[in-house]
């Protein structure tokens, strides 16, 4: 049997309460707040941050790159993809994942350097989600990857199936499936 979890009263969920408001329980009124810095990049920021352990900032810009950004707001470099960028994840030795529109799931060392490039299949590559085993989910428009740390492929394509020791997940994009669907079952 579980222990019972209690949560507390200002346990984080999006968007922070039960009833979504996005209100805060602190009261910043009388705070009026400022602007301590700006960053401009070549095109427009549609991805979520994701920041290191040492501050600073990472992004992904429609003008294909992706940006470190210092914690004071000054540029500690920038990459180049091949296409417009997604939101970066970063694994716990630091290096960053990426997903850009030109197929490609991009690791990227903190220095800024290219670690790996995994060629993907169907369209650009989405947000990479790291599980805690360090495999890299990677999606397309029409394939779902997981990809090694190292840059070699587990698995991907139309139909793919993967267990966590105790559920299948069976994903089946096939061209005769209509509606591409994830399965999971017991094993």
């Amino acid at each position: 049997m579980r222990d019972k979890i209690e949560l507390p009263k200002t346990a984080p969920i999006f968007p922070h309460d039960l009833n979504h408001t996005g209100l805060s329980s602190f009261n910043t009124s009388g705070n009026a707040g400022g602007l301590k810095w700006k960053f401009t990049t070549g095109g427009y920021v549609s991805s979520s941050p994701a920041i290191g352990a040492d501050g600073a900032i990472y992004v992904g810009s429609s003008d294909d790159y992706v940006y470190a950004i210092n914690p004071y707001g000054s540029l500690k470099w920038k990459f180049a993809t091949g296409g417009p960028v997604g939101s970066p994840a970063i694994g716990v030795d630091g290096v960053i994942y990426v997903g850009s529109d030109d197929s490609h799931l991009y690791a990227i060392n903190p220095d800024g350097t290219r670690k790996w490039t995994f060629a993907a299949r169907g369209g650009g590559v989405g947000e990479p989600v790291i599980g805690a085993d360090g495999v890299i989910f990677v999606s397309t428009r029409r394939n779902f990857y997981a990809v090694n740390s190292n840059g070699t492929g587990l698995f991907g394509g139309g139909v793919v199936s993967v267990t966590n020791g105790s559920a299948v997940f069976y994903i089946d994009e096939s061209p005769t499936n209509l509606h591409p669907s994830v399965v999971v079952a017991e094993q």
